[in-house]
C-alpha cells in the first residue's frame, strides 16, 4: 500500500503533464495492461525496478524504462522526452 502512495506522488512530482492515470498490477499481470492498449491502439509507458518486468512489458507491445530503485529521475523524464518530443502537450 505504501508503494503506491509513493508511485503516485513520485509521478506527481516528477512527470509534467501528470498522467490521467496510473495502473497498479502485480508484476505477474503488468504486461496484460500493455497487451490491451496496444489493441486499443494506445503506447502504454511503464517505469519499473525489475528489467524482467520491462522485457515483459515491452514484448507485449508497451514501451519500457527502467528507473533503478532511489535512482535519478531527470533520466526517466529525459528518456520521455525524448520519445515524445519536449514540446507535446498532449501528455505523457
Amino acid at each position: 500500500m505504501i508503494s503506491r502512495i509513493g508511485k503516485r506522488s513520485w509521478a506527481k512530482s516528477h512527470l509534467v503533464p501528470s498522467p490521467q492515470s496510473i495502473i497498479f498490477k502485480y508484476s505477474a499481470y503488468k504486461q496484460e495492461v500493455a497487451q490491451e492498449d496496444v489493441k486499443n491502439g494506445l503506447e502504454p509507458i511503464l517505469i519499473d525496478d525489475r528489467r524482467d518486468i520491462i522485457d515483459r512489458w515491452q514484448d507485449a507491445g508497451g514501451i519500457g524504462i527502467h528507473h533503478p530503485k532511489n535512482g535519478d529521475p531527470s533520466k526517466v523524464i529525459a528518456r520521455i522526452k525524448k520519445l515524445y518530443g519536449e514540446s507535446t502537450q498532449e501528455g505523457i
